[in-house]
């Protein structure tokens, strides 16, 4: 069922107890990434941070609510989408052979990578930072550490 809004679907989450909210001052540098780190980890629900610590505040000096983990679970990114589960999304996003027999060679090669998600994968290459001296006050000899 798609949602109108967030706050439509937040309530959604509230009521299917999927959604909690933090109340407590919660620094949001550490405090927060951590709390949402351990939570997301043990398939817990999505946190709403009322009280976040520091600066950002609205216009009117409120603090401006974090919401951490909405899209944490494969269901709730489902529900988000309006699907009943993560495989109806997947057969949608199926592309029918036709279509692909009608791409060009690269063309075809540059999908695959985005379909399989190995456009999205770190490339290491070399640079001025994997070429430089660390300092060699950390270890207990004085050899020229080469960071490679």
């Amino acid at each position: 069922m798609p949602y109108r809004d967030l706050r439509e679907f937040i309530s959604q989450l509230e009521a299917r107890r999927e959604l909690k909210r933090v109340r407590v001052p919660v620094d949001p540098k550490l405090e927060m990434t951590e709390m949402c780190d351990r939570v997301l980890k043990a398939g817990g629900p999505a946190l709403l941070f009322e009280n976040p610590l520091g600066n950002l505040r609205s216009p009117g000096g409120n603090a401006i609510p974090v919401l951490g983990n909405l899209f944490g679970t494969p269901q709730r990114v489902a529900r988000a989408m309006g699907v009943p589960s993560v495989n109806v999304m997947a057969n949608h996003a199926a592309v029918p052979e036709r279509v692909m027999a009608s791409l060009r060679v690269d063309e075809r090669r540059r999908f695959e990578a985005l379909r399989s998600g190995e456009s999205y994968a770190p490339s290491e290459q070399p640079g001025p930072a994997q070429d430089t001296e660390r300092p060699n006050d950390w270890s207990g000899d004085s050899t020229p550490r080469t960071a490679r």
